[in-house]
């Protein structure tokens, strides 16, 4: 298998949380508490993920040990901006929020998610959000998307990639919505992706949890590169 598809394969058993994914078995473990959906979780198809008040097994709500890189990607904001992944360079932290416009849980926590960019501007970090419908740039979908997002107040920018890309399939890949994933200056994904909306108030702890680490890590290395310099400027 060609590391490209290993990649894939290995994102899409820790962020889905799909019990018997190969990449796993490779060197992972099962993520062992399904946590309670709630209303906070939908399926692709914009089901909830609840079934007799558990998760459905395909799509475990909760957050789910990540350990690796987002994928490189070259793509467009919803105003028709390019963007890459170079962005992550000009962050001290950010939030990648996965989510499509047929999904109540996703369109619920935009405004929480809009709060959540304006204190990381503060502290030098954005949210991202990334909508599956767009993905190939389908133009009714962008506008759907951009309506809904006016709608609930949420200025912060969304971005799609290219169908065929690696960020493209990782987002075709995700069952569960929404998704939200921490990435450090270095394009590394620190810690859980949190697996439901962060308007659920354990959701969002968890997600500021994984935030304060990476905002740390990053003071500690711009100031490891500070006392590195000679004259210390």
């Amino acid at each position: 298998m060609k590391n490209g598809k290993k990649w894939l394969a290995a994102l899409m058993a820790m962020l889905l949380a799909l019990g018997a994914v190969s990449a796993l078995a490779e060197g992972g473990d099962m993520m062992e508490d399904k946590t309670m959906c709630g209303e906070d979780c939908a399926c692709m198809n914009g089901e909830s993920c609840m079934k007799d008040g558990m998760c459905k097994e395909e799509c475990a709500c909760g957050h789910d040990d990540m350990s690796m890189m987002f994928p490189a990607f070259e793509g467009m904001d919803l105003d028709g901006n390019p963007v890459t992944n170079e962005l992550f360079k000009n962050n001290s932290v950010t939030v990648v929020n996965f989510w499509f416009s047929g999904c109540a849980p996703c369109i619920a926590e935009l405004g929480e998610l809009n709060a959540l960019n304006e204190t990381l501007k503060e502290k030098g970090g954005a949210v991202i959000g990334i909508n599956a419908d767009t993905i190939g740039g389908d133009k009714n979908m962008i506008k759907e998307a951009k309506e809904l997002l006016k709608k609930k107040g949420a200025m912060y920018q969304n971005i799609y990639f290219p169908v065929d890309s690696e960020a493209g399939q990782l987002t075709y890949s995700i069952m569960a919505f929404p998704t939200t994933v921490v990435v450090d200056r270095s394009g590394n994904v620190v810690g859980e992706a949190i697996l439901g909306g962060i308007n659920n108030e354990a959701q969002m702890k968890a997600l500021q949890s994984i935030i304060d680490e990476t905002l740390a890590r990053d003071m500690a290395t711009l100031d490891k590169d500070m006392m590195m310099k000679p004259d210390g400027n």
